[in-house]
């Protein structure tokens, strides 16, 4: 499949810098925006990469990094039989770098998140799609582009263990914080009601309130950001932001290429 045949499937795609895996805009706007073919005629005047947006349409990519995870999955699937048996054999697939892509549109239209042997590319990720060059110089490749997409109800149908729905809690009710004589501020609504966690959906728990994730801020195949979720903030290692940990409003402005004012009111319109 091209790029214009996802756009024709109600699938966005955006572009990302050439042999790399970073997009070469704004990307998170397509998380509920497609883009026009004119769009697509617009980023192709140059050599680039290429990337779908999961979770449009339910799509879902199970990521396995290496052909050993790839066959391992490949023999549960066998064993299970049933829904995990059709799909991998029959839904279309791509060959990465070192591993393999395969691709399925899921109902319930699960989030990102990590398996037994490797990743689930959903709602709130991507992934890099032929012709692409991967930053080692192999090329992302197709199995078979007459294969289908195939669809499931749910995740747990084609892999063990899938990761656990997110699950929105409201705020709690603070009697000192709802008080008329202390009413919160924008900023302090924002940091109270949106996780930075929602920013980092592949962030992987390492402590009770410790988590390490790939810094969106630059291309980093090592996760070198921490997060402290009891704080609500992180900080890269590699040293983006000049070193100093971000809040959630901080960090999505440096996502987005915006100042922090800029930021509080595009965080505020999710409140």
């Amino acid at each position: 499949m091209q790029p214009q045949d996802f756009l024709k499937a109600g699938i966005a795609v955006l572009p990302c810098t050439h042999k790399t895996k970073r997009p070469s805009i704004r990307w998170q706007k397509y998380q509920t925006r497609l883009p026009s073919q004119r769009d697509l005629d617009f980023w192709a005047r140059k050599p680039i990469n290429w990337a779908v947006v999961c979770g449009w349409q339910g799509l879902t990519v199970i990521d396995c990094d290496t052909m050993p995870d790839y066959v391992a999955w490949l023999a549960w699937a066998a064993a299970q039989g049933g829904e995990a048996r059709r799909v991998a054999s029959e839904s279309y697939r791509v060959k990465t770098a070192r591993g393999m892509h395969v691709y399925v549109f899921v109902e319930d239209k699960p989030r990102t998140g990590h398996f037994k042997w490797g990743d689930i590319k959903g709602r709130g990720g991507y992934v890099m799609i032929p012709p692409s060059v991967h930053p080692s110089g192999a090329v992302y490749t197709v199995v078979d582009d007459k294969a289908p997409i195939l669809t499931v109800a749910s995740l747990d149908q084609v892999i063990p263990d899938p990761p656990a729905p997110v699950v929105t809690i409201p705020p709690t009710v603070s009697v000192f914080a709802s008080s008329s004589l202390w009413p919160r501020t924008l900023v302090e609504e924002i940091k109270e009601r949106i996780p930075i966690l929602s920013l980092l959906p592949e962030a992987r728990q390492t402590g009770s309130h410790w988590y390490m994730a790939r810094c969106p801020l630059h291309q980093d195949e090592n996760p070198s950001l921490w997060v402290d979720t009891q704080k609500g903030i992180c900080r890269c290692y590699v040293g983006c932001n000049e070193g100093k940990a971000m809040d959630v409003i901080s960090l999505f402005a440096q996502m987005n290429g915006l100042d922090n004012k800029r930021a509080v009111r595009e965080l505020a319109v999710r409140l």
